[in-house]
């Protein structure tokens, strides 16, 4: 098995409240950077572990922009799977994406927000690489 990195990034919505801003953190079965997809049961999961391991470090840290380790200043105010297809400011929502809103109160990283620097939410971790064996049925 091979260690990789993860990295996805999905648009990021502006709300009509002031600072806060939402965005699918992961979408059931859509393709990221290294063609690897998501089961909706895997987001569940990965969305519930990230809430509880939020929950325990948010006193210690608070998220980066683009992974610099600058701190974006900012607040979780939403988290949660979408129960069904819907609509988040005009863009479809897949029934089993997992959905984060965020409060930022840094005014750098809402400018860069807001100017278009900064569009979407970057899901980063590792993960272990092996290989699928398929069979094929030939007729």
């Amino acid at each position: 098995m091979k260690v990789v990195q993860v990295d996805l990034t999905v648009k990021l919505h502006k709300t009509e409240r002031q600072g806060i801003f939402t965005g699918i953190v992961l979408e059931p079965d859509l393709p990221d950077a290294h063609e690897d997809t998501f089961s909706r049961a895997e987001i569940e999961r990965t969305c519930h572990d990230f809430m509880r391991d939020y929950a325990m470090s948010k006193a210690e840290c608070s998220p980066d922009v683009e992974h610099t380790g600058r701190d974006a200043a900012a607040d979780l105010l939403e988290n949660f799977i979408a129960p069904q297809d819907m609509t988040i400011d005009g863009e479809h929502v897949s029934a089993g994406s997992w959905v984060q809103t965020w409060l930022v109160n840094d005014p750098l990283t809402k400018s860069e927000i807001e100017e278009q620097k900064l569009t979407g939410l970057s899901l980063e971790g590792t993960g272990y690489r092996r290989p699928i064996t398929r069979e094929v049925q030939y007729a």
